[in-house]
């Protein structure tokens, strides 16, 4: 961490009351098409956490995998993650973070539709849904994360991030919804809906302006 090169900024040390705050971050939402986008394709790309606390319960009560799967499944998803920062950091240092955005979120949406295909006689093919999880939940994170810091001014930047925190809410009661599909609908469904939904930030993700103008 010590050999982290960070760029020197000016430190604006003015404080605002909460009512100039709410007008700030307003005007900034009126103003700011871009960030509305990417607030946008946050909460839509979120939703993979509506199938995400089903994953299992699926693959236990649909295609009647044995206990000890799930220890594999759990690991799968962490070497995802660890091994997608490979590609994460190649995407962000060389072509941008709107990239790390677009194929993180895409990822997110091909592992709900590998778990609506895979037959019940193949279980092991459900491995690839955890790994393509680990990929998608490190890539949005880290993308939408950088990606934030790039389009934020250095003066505005507490304003954008406090916004972003707050308006993050609807990803927070997605596995809430998704348990309420599961209970009263069915895990296809459930599917379905993640799918629908992901798709659409992904859609919506061709809209960002990449901030950054990085040299190959």
């Amino acid at each position: 961490m010590g050999s982290v090169k960070e760029p020197i900024e000016d430190v604006h040390k003015n404080q605002l009351n909460f009512k100039e705050f709410l007008k700030k971050a307003f005007r900034i939402l009126k103003s700011d098409d871009n960030y509305r986008r990417f607030l946008g394709v946050q909460i839509l790309g979120g939703a993979i956490s509506l199938a995400l606390p089903f994953y299992v319960l699926y693959a236990k009560d649909i295609l009647s995998v044995k206990l000890g799967m799930v220890g594999i499944f759990l690991s799968a998803q962490m070497l995802g993650g660890v091994l997608s920062n490979v590609l994460w950091a190649y995407l962000s240092d060389y072509i941008g973070n709107k990239r790390v955005i677009q194929v993180s979120v895409f990822l997110g949406l091909i592992a709900p539709l590998i778990a609506l295909l895979t037959p019940t006689y193949l279980p092991k093919l459900f491995i690839l849904v955890f790994v393509l999880l680990g990929f998608s939940i490190m890539g949005q994170v880290i993308g939408n994360t950088n990606f934030l810091l790039d389009i934020a001014p250095s003066k505005n930047r507490p304003t954008y991030m406090s916004v972003r925190g707050t308006l993050r809410a609807p990803v927070v009661a997605f596995p809430l919804i998704g348990g309420f599909i599961v209970q009263h609908i069915s895990y296809n469904f459930l599917f379905i809906i993640t799918i629908l939904t992901v798709c659409a930030g992904f859609i919506l993700s061709f809209q960002l302006n990449e901030p950054r103008r990085i040299k190959q």
